[in-house]
């Protein structure tokens, strides 16, 4: 996936720096990406994954319910309260399922030729996870973090920490289905304004932008008469 990203990003362009930025299970993907173009001798001028589990944390565990995922999805799409109601608590299994096709499919979220294939893609994504081992990332990785995480899981950026050799740590207002809902998607585009006007080629371009308009003669209108 992660190379078939970096190949249809080179081809509309084709010279760097790139900044990448993922969230979730696009963090892991933002990441790998972010390794090939490096292999390829191409810049990354950012890195910022937002709330993304490490792929470690997948080990082991036990393949969602497809109730469980479309709760999921549904409170991805930002219909928290659907997602997590009471209502939904008290049903049993098949008027559960039923209940969030509906709901899904009303939101244009699931196909309605295909409602099972969110499910498929959820899968084939966990399976990627579970058999994702990263490497080391030589350069600086911004990471930020939702200020409501379950108690129980382990915080994301912790494992993270250990793979890149700087690591910038933010922590956003919201959970990690809020993060980008206002307020807080305008304090992660602070962030990461912040962090890109950090990057050395962000400051290259601009001294060599400023130097240029510094150099360019000044053009007079009309022109003096002979």
């Amino acid at each position: 996936m992660a190379a078939r990203y970096v190949e249809e990003m080179i081809t509309l362009w084709p010279n760097g720096p790139y900044h990448l930025y993922g969230w979730s299970f696009g963090g892991v993907v933002a990441f790998e990406m972010a390794q090939l173009l490096r292999a390829g001798k191409r810049e990354i001028g950012l890195l910022a994954l937002a709330d993304t589990p490490h792929p470690s944390w997948f080990e082991g565990r036990k393949e969602p319910r497809e109730d469980e995922m479309m709760i999921h999805l549904l409170a991805e799409a930002g219909e928290m309260e659907s997602a997590f109601s009471e209502k939904l608590k008290g049903m049993g299994l098949k008027d559960r399922l039923a209940y969030l096709r509906r709901r899904l499919t009303r939101e244009s979220i699931l196909e309605v030729g295909d409602p099972n294939r969110f499910a498929r893609v959820y899968r084939a994504n966990l399976q990627a996870l579970s058999t994702y081992f990263p490497s080391p990332w030589k350069g600086k990785m911004v990471f930020l973090s939702a200020e409501e995480w379950p108690e129980a899981e382990e915080i994301p950026h912790l494992a993270w920490r250990m793979f890149a050799r700087q690591f910038d740590h933010h922590v956003i207002p919201g959970n990690h289905f809020t993060l980008h809902r206002q307020p807080n998607v305008s304090r992660i585009v602070g962030v990461l304004d912040a962090q890109r006007a950090k990057s050395p080629w962000h400051r290259l371009r601009y001294r060599t932008g400023r130097r240029a308009r510094q150099r360019a003669p000044v053009r007079r209108w009309p022109p003096p008469s002979p």
